[in-house]
C-alpha cells in the first residue's frame, strides 16, 4: 500500500507496515500519480515476464520517491493499493494553486484572493479528473474525506463528504463502495467504531459487495473489506 498523506496526521498509522508519502501542494500530488502510473506498468511487466529491466526501473523510481539510494533497495516494493488522505485537503491544495498561493511561503498578513466562479469551476473539474484518473489505475483506490454537516428545518444534522458544491454528491458516484465511518467513546470509555455501508436517514452510503447482506461493519479492518471485495469478483 502507498499512503498519500496530505494532512500531516500520520501518528495513528505509523505502527503499520505502510509506505507513506507526504504531499504539501497539488503539483506534488500530480507527480505521485505519474509515479504510480509508471509503477503499475513496470510492476506488471516484472511480475508477468520477470523483466530485469522493469525491476531495475522499479528500484530506481522507488529510490527517488523515498529519497533513498538505489543500493538501499534489495527488492522493489510492488503496490496494489493507494490511499488518498484526504481528498478534502487535496481540493484545498488545488484551489491554492489556482490562486497562486504557496503554503509556507505566502505571507500570512496578506489577504488572499477570493475564489471566483472561474476558479471554483476549474477546481471542480480538476478534482473530477483526479478521481477518474486514480480510479482507473490498476490498483485498489481508497479515498478519505472530511465530514461536512448541515442542519435541516427539523434540526437534524445530515452528513456528507467535506467538498465544495456539487462535488460532495458527485464523487460518491465514482466508487463501488462509499462508507460512513463513525468513531465515538462508549459509556465504559472504550472506542466504538462502525462503518456504515448502506444509507441512513442522515447520511449516504453504498456498496456493491455481492455476498454482503448487512448494513454496517463494526470495528472494520482492511482485511474485512478486501475479503468482501474479492468475493464480489
Amino acid at each position: 500500500m502507498l499512503y498519500i498523506n496530505a494532512e500531516a496526521g500520520d501518528e495513528s498509522i505509523k505502527s503499520f507496515d505502510i509506505d507513506l508519502v507526504d504531499v504539501t501542494n497539488f503539483s506534488q500530488f500530480a507527480r505521485v500519480h505519474e509515479y504510480l502510473r509508471q509503477h503499475c506498468k513496470l510492476r506488471d511487466s516484472y511480475k508477468d515476464d520477470g523483466s530485469q529491466e522493469a525491476r531495475q526501473k522499479l528500484i530506481q523510481y522507488e529510490a527517488s520517491l523515498k529519497g533513498l539510494e538505489e543500493g538501499d533497495i534489495d527488492e522493489p516494493t510492488l503496490y496494489y493499493t493507494v490511499v488518498i488522505d484526504s481528498l478534502t485537503e487535496v481540493q484545498k491544495y488545488c484551489m491554492y494553486q489556482l490562486l497562486g498561493i504557496e503554503v509556507g511561503r505566502y505571507a500570512l498578513d496578506l489577504e488572499p484572493e477570493t475564489p471566483q466562479w472561474t476558479e471554483w469551476g476549474k477546481s471542480a473539474e480538476m478534482i473530477r479528473l483526479l478521481i477518474r484518473t486514480f480510479r482507473d489505475l490498476p490498483l485498489h483506490t481508497i479515498v478519505v474525506c472530511g465530514q461536512a454537516q448541515e442542519q435541516d428545518h427539523q434540526k437534524r444534522f445530515h452528513y456528507g463528504p467535506l467538498l465544495p458544491g456539487k462535488l460532495a454528491n458527485e464523487v460518491q458516484g465514482f466508487f463501488d463502495v462509499v462508507g460512513y465511518f463513525v468513531a465515538q467513546p462508549t459509556e465504559g470509555g472504550e472506542m466504538y467504531r462502525r462503518l456504515w455501508l448502506e444509507p441512513g436517514q442522515t447520511f449516504k452510503a453504498k456498496n456493491r459487495f455481492r455476498d454482503f447482506d448487512g448494513r454496517y461493519l463494526d470495528n472494520p479492518s482492511m482485511a474485512d473489506l478486501a475479503k468482501l471485495s474479492l468475493a464480489s469478483k
